[in-house]
C-alpha cells in the first residue's frame, strides 16, 4: 500500500470500519503484537514492553520521581502525516479530512471527546531502586489521533487478509512510527492504568474492579473490559501551564490522577477537566481521606512499569492500589454501576458491582479470555506475577 493510497470513499464506509475495529480490537491487538519480536512482548499477552521500562518489584508510588521539563519538544509524527492519509475519510464536500481526530469529531464522535493539555513521556529511568519519569506538556489529541489511525490501519489490513495475518508491507503508518519504544518519533502521552484491589487481611485474598468500555462513550479500547480506574495523565486546567505551575498546583502527580479517576469511575462524580482553575487538592475531602489511609498503612499504591498497546502503540503507566477491605467499603459505599465511560461489571453471584472479581488465577484467565484492553490485561497479569509483594506481605 502506498503512502498516497486513496482514503475511504465515504464517511459511511469509514464509520463502518470504525465499528468493525471496535468489535474486533482484541483480535487485532493479538495480530499487531505478532509483528514484533517475542523479546518485546510481555510474555503471552498482546502488550509490548522492554526490561528498562519494567520495575522488577513494585515501586512505592511516593518513591517514583517525576520531572516536568519546560523546554518545547521538537515536532513529531501526527495523524496529519501522509502515511495516515489512507485512513482519513472524505468529508461531505469530497475533500479528505486533514486529521484523524477531525474525522472522529465529524463522523463518529464519542461522548467523551475533548482535546486538553496532557503530559508527554520523554524518558524512563528505572536504573535506580526507585526510578524517574520525565515529561513535557503536549495535547491529548496528538496522542489520540495517531493511536486510532494506527489501529484503523491495522484493523483494515487484517480484515482485507481475511484475518490471516498482518504484514508490514500493508502498514505504512506503523512502518513510519517504527520502534514502539522510541519517545522521539511520536508524542507518547500515557494513560494511567490502576488495578484497584480490595484486600481482606482477616480472610486473605483480594478482589478487584473492572468495567466495560462503552463504544458510544469512549474513543479508545471501546467494546473491551478494562481496569478501574483508567485515565489520561493530564492536568485539570484547560490552558497549558508552565512546568512550575503544574507542579505547584498538584496536577503533575500520578497519585492525584488516580484519585480523580476513582472519584469519576467508581463514585460517578463529574470529571475534573477543562476548568479555569486547578483542583484544590489540599482541601478535597475524598483525597484527604485516602491520603490519611496511605499514611496509616491501610492503602498502598505501587508503580509496576510502562508498556505499549500493540494495536494503537499508545503507552500506559501500570499501577496498583491496595485497599484494606474496611477502608474500601467505607469510601466506595456509594459505588455506581454506570459511569461516564462504561459499566462496572462483577463476577456472577456477587451482591454489588464494587465486589468486582476475585484476584485469583482462574478469574484473571477468564477475563483475559473474554477480552480486556491490552494495558489492563498487562497490569493485571503483572500484578498477579508480583502478588507476593502486593497482598501476601
Amino acid at each position: 500500500m502506498s503512502e498516497d493510497a486513496a482514503p475511504a470513499t465515504t464517511a459511511q464506509h469509514w464509520r463502518a470500519e470504525r465499528g468493525l475495529l471496535n468489535q474486533t480490537r482484541a483480535v487485532a491487538a493479538h495480530a499487531a503484537a505478532g509483528l514484533y519480536p517475542p523479546a518485546q512482548r510481555l510474555e503471552h499477552l498482546p502488550f509490548l514492553s522492554t526490561p528498562r521500562w519494567l520495575a522488577p518489584a513494585p515501586i512505592p508510588l511516593d518513591a517514583l520521581s517525576l520531572q516536568l521539563r519546560e523546554d518545547e519538544q521538537p515536532a513529531v509524527l501526527s495523524d496529519t502525516a501522509a502515511e495516515a492519509a489512507h485512513v482519513r475519510p472524505l468529508s461531505a464536500s469530497g475533500v479528505p479530512f486533514t486529521s484523524y481526530t477531525d474525522a472522529l469529531a465529524a463522523i463518529a464522535r464519542p461522548a467523551t471527546f475533548e482535546d486538553r493539555p496532557a503530559y508527554r513521556l520523554l524518558d524512563v529511568d528505572l536504573s535506580a531502586a526507585a526510578g524517574r519519569l520525565t515529561f513535557s506538556v503536549d495535547t491529548y489529541f496528538r496522542k489520540l489521533g495517531l493511536a486510532e489511525a494506527c489501529a484503523h490501519e491495522s484493523s483494515r489490513a487484517l480484515h482485507a487478509s481475511a484475518g490471516a495475518a498482518l504484514s508490514w508491507a500493508d502498514l505504512p503508518l506503523r512502518q513510519r512510527i517504527g520502534d514502539p519504544f522510541d519517545l522521539t518519533t511520536r508524542s507518547v502521552v500515557p494513560d494511567v492504568q490502576t488495578l484497584t484491589l480490595r484486600r481482606s487481611r482477616a480472610r486473605g485474598g483480594a478482589t478487584f474492579l473492572v468495567h466495560w468500555r462503552d463504544p458510544a462513550k469512549v474513543a479508545t479500547n471501546a467494546g473491551l473490559h478494562g481496569l478501574v480506574p483508567t485515565g489520561e495523565f493530564q492536568p485539570t486546567t484547560g490552558a497549558t501551564a508552565t512546568a512550575g505551575e503544574q507542579e505547584r498546583t498538584g496536577d503533575f502527580d500520578l497519585w492525584h490522577t488516580i484519585v480523580k479517576e476513582l472519584s469519576e469511575e467508581v463514585l460517578g462524580r463529574p470529571e475534573r477537566g477543562g476548568e479555569e482553575t486547578p483542583v484544590d487538592y489540599e482541601h478535597w475531602p475524598f483525597l484527604r481521606t485516602l491520603q490519611q489511609a496511605r499514611t496509616g498503612g491501610r492503602l498502598q499504591v505501587h508503580f509496576l512499569g510502562i508498556g505499549v498497546d500493540p494495536l494503537t502503540l499508545a503507552a500506559s503507566i501500570m499501577t496498583v492500589a491496595v485497599f484494606d477491605d474496611d477502608l474500601f467499603d467505607q469510601v466506595f459505599a456509594d459505588a455506581v454501576a454506570v459511569n461516564a465511560e462504561g459499566v462496572l461489571t462483577a463476577a456472577a453471584g456477587t451482591c454489588r458491582v464494587s465486589d468486582g472479581f476475585p484476584f485469583t488465577e482462574q478469574a484473571i484467565a477468564h477475563l483475559l479470555h473474554g477480552g480486556m484492553t491490552p494495558p489492563s490485561a498487562a497490569t493485571l497479569h503483572r500484578a498477579w506475577t508480583l502478588r507476593r509483594h502486593l497482598i501476601e506481605t
